[in-house]
């Protein structure tokens, strides 16, 4: 088993193919554990990529007080 860091769009997807192909894997083998790091790795990245926190969120109240859009 060799895992890498995933550094840009190419190593995601090679990721994610791998992960296809060992996400059934019995539990206590060796592509079990493969699976495993694969979803950390993946999720740390596209964390790293995606700000989801709340203060990035899309805050809808500001449209409610917002003049609607187009000719007057």
């Amino acid at each position: 088993m060799t895992i890498e860091t995933i550094r840009d769009a190419d190593d995601l997807r090679r990721a994610f193919k791998r992960l296809e192909t060992i996400f059934q894997a019995e539990e206590g083998t060796v592509q079990a554990r493969e699976r495993e790091a694969l979803v950390t790795l993946i999720e740390a990245y596209e964390s790293s990529r995606c700000d989801l926190s709340s203060s990035a969120a899309f805050d809808g109240r500001a449209l409610r007080n917002s003049p609607p859009a187009g000719p007057q």
